[in-house]
């Protein structure tokens, strides 16, 4: 009888009291919620990612895309609950009642409903894991684009806590589910130079030491003819500073550090107005922008712009070349057009897929070269010697060296042939001799 026999030893009044508690104690326990989360059914909305080990973390663009991942359960007997998840990025578990429910909280509540089957399916939102609301548990439906900016640049972890409650305390079984959140791609690479050739860019840059590097993307912008006039940017808005086409720099040859109408000798060194090129008007319109903390202006008149942190839109618009490695330095940009301008930088992107803000910016026209040895170094080649590999038979170099080596040979070939014909006219014929003939 287990509990009950020590019942019976009590007087009736009592017996009937405990009875009565641990009947009902029994039949909680064998009521108690239960919930099972599988791990195989979770999917994401936006599956920006197929790579097993990182497809659940939270990007950046997975945030501004307004994800949100979808949570198989089975659960029973929550008849008078509510089942809640929660999100922390503490080590103290959501499970605690205190961790939600205090002015110390360290968790956000992220969903809640009273499920309306045994196999009920949660779904929720990336913006709302990515907020972290201030002053509030409440998350659901609270995050914004604007959660997904964050200057922490390392992955920070998250976990999910399904569970049941009554009212505000914890009841029956509950589950956990973890994930990272990283909305910032790395740091910037320095640039080291561009080289340019016959239809080509060639950038270098230095190694990034950013321990979250997975690799470089390339991005560039045609602005058309070289020698046009151009708009200067700012690393923080796709407007342009000034509205109106400029030639920059300043056409004269004064050394003053400010221009102007009059011309005067301080900023001429020798006075004259032909040094202001069209005067304040011209100069004023050839100021870049101050920009903002995260970056400068744009030197050529692109929207690519050192310290830019570009949207999924401009990165899809201005990439180019090829995805580079994470021990890569350098990076070939093929098929633009000759002599026409382009900007050129490279960002880092991390382990999700985060791009980040872009290298200083570069300008360059491609345009013919002589031949293979002057595209090669143009665009950054560095193999030396007189090779097939470093001139190429079409380069007029490898043509000086080749073409006289193949005169001598034609003439030592030739040579030899002719001391051959006369060494057999000389030699006795052997038959002959042995027959009398």
């Amino acid at each position: 009888m287990g509990p009950f026999r020590f019942a019976w030893r009590l007087p009736a009044s009592l017996a009937g009291v405990v009875i009565t508690v641990l009947v009902t104690a029994t039949a909680r326990s064998a009521e108690a919620q239960t919930l099972s989360l599988s791990t195989v059914g979770i999917a994401r909305h936006e599956p920006l990612r197929s790579d097993p080990a990182n497809r659940f973390k939270i990007s950046r663009a997975d945030c501004l895309a307004d994800d949100w991942i979808d949570f198989p359960l089975i659960v029973g007997s929550f008849a008078g609950t509510q089942l809640e998840v929660w999100a922390t990025q503490s080590s103290t578990s959501c499970e605690d009642d205190v961790a939600r429910s205090t002015a110390s909280a360290t968790c956000w509540r992220v969903f809640h409903f009273t499920p309306p089957s045994t196999t009920p399916t949660v779904r929720i939102r990336v913006q709302d894991i990515a907020a972290r609301p201030t002053n509030t548990t409440e998350g659901m439906d609270v995050g914004t684009d604007a959660s997904c900016e964050s200057t922490t640049g390392t992955g920070q972890p998250i976990t999910l806590y399904f569970m049941f409650l009554s009212g505000a305390t914890r009841v029956g079984q509950s589950a956990t589910w973890p994930t990272t959140v990283d909305l910032l791609g790395p740091a910037a690479p320095a640039v080291d130079n561009v080289g340019a050739g016959g239809g080509l860019l060639k950038l270098n840059w230095l190694s990034n030491t950013d321990p979250d590097v997975l690799g470089y993307r390339l991005f560039c912008e045609n602005l058309g003819m070289a020698g046009g006039g151009f708009t200067v940017y700012d690393a923080d808005s796709p407007r342009p500073e000034t509205s109106a086409p400029t030639t920059c720099p300043d056409a004269g040859t004064g050394t003053g550090t400010t221009d102007n109408a009059a011309g005067d000798a301080s900023d001429d060194a020798g006075g004259g107005g032909s040094d202001d090129a069209g005067a304040s008007a011209t100069d004023a319109g050839c100021t870049p922008g101050t920009g903002g903390p995260t970056g400068g202006t744009s030197s050529c008149g692109s929207e690519l712009v050192e310290g830019k942190t570009l949207t999924p839109g401009q990165i899809a618009q201005y990439s180019c070349g090829n995805t580079a490695g994470l021990t890569a330095t350098s990076g070939l940009v093929t098929g633009l057009n000759n002599f026409e301008r382009y900007a050129v930088g490279v960002a880092a992107f991390d382990l999700v897929e985060n791009v980040g803000v872009l290298s200083s910016v570069r300008c360059a026209t491609p345009q013919p070269v002589n031949g293979f040895d002057e595209a090669y170094r143009s665009a950054g080649g560095s193999a030396g010697g007189a090779s097939f590999c470093s001139l190429g038979l079409r380069s007029a170099a490898a043509r000086a060296s080749v073409w006289p080596a193949g005169v001598f040979v034609a003439f030592a070939v030739l040579a030899q042939r002719r001391r051959r014909s006369r060494a057999s006219l000389r030699r006795p014929n052997r038959n002959s001799d042995l027959h009398g003939g």
